[in-house]
């Protein structure tokens, strides 16, 4: 935003899709003469490959309105750097993995572990489904490593939505390395 006057301007926004497009900036704010601002906003896909779109008004009394349109797909989950555990033999280490909500409502998840060696890896809570209510809210999902033999071991945490349309899963790698 550009204030071509000589003069302090004040401004409000309008969003149409607050659901998908948050502003982050107080709804009224002021930039001074000859100022620029960048306003920051945010978009929370509730879908992947969709077309999610605003319009977003600037108004402003002394410099009159801006309007923006605004479009954004959700892409799949990316791959995660591993992480990564090491402990002596029959010995634990344990790691804790946070998991954020990434949309804008409440949508329900399932945490499972997949691994060839069952016995070294484990999820520490028998709750494995948990909801999370609005966007960043956060859940932590503890794991456990014990090894049996001298080894290295693999595995993943899988969380996996069950409240929306489509499947979406996101892939937590785990490296555990029996130290001697």
């Amino acid at each position: 935003v550009e204030n071509p006057l000589d003069k302090k301007v004040m401004f409000k926004y309008e969003n149409e899709n607050q659901d998908n497009f948050q502003i982050i900036a107080s709804p009224i704010f002021t930039v001074n003469e000859k100022e620029k601002k960048s306003i920051e906003v945010r978009y929370l896909p509730s879908s992947i490959g969709k077309t999610e779109s605003t319009f977003i008004s600037l108004i402003s009394r002394e410099v009159g309105e801006w309007h923006y349109k605004l479009s954004g797909i959700g892409k799949p989950p990316q791959p995660l750097s591993p992480i990564i555990l090491e402990c002596n033999l029959h010995e634990s280490a344990s790691a804790s993995i946070t998991f954020s909500n990434p949309f804008p409502f409440l949508a329900k998840y399932e945490t499972s572990i997949s691994t060839e060696a069952p016995d070294a890896f484990s999820l520490l809570s028998k709750k494995n489904i948990f909801s999370l209510s609005k966007y960043g809210d956060e859940y932590s999902i503890a794991i456990s490593f014990i090894p049996k033999t001298e080894d290295q071991f693999k595995a993943s945490v899988i969380v996996r939505s069950i409240s929306l349309e489509s499947d979406i899963t996101w892939t937590f790698p785990l490296i555990g390395n029996t130290v001697t």
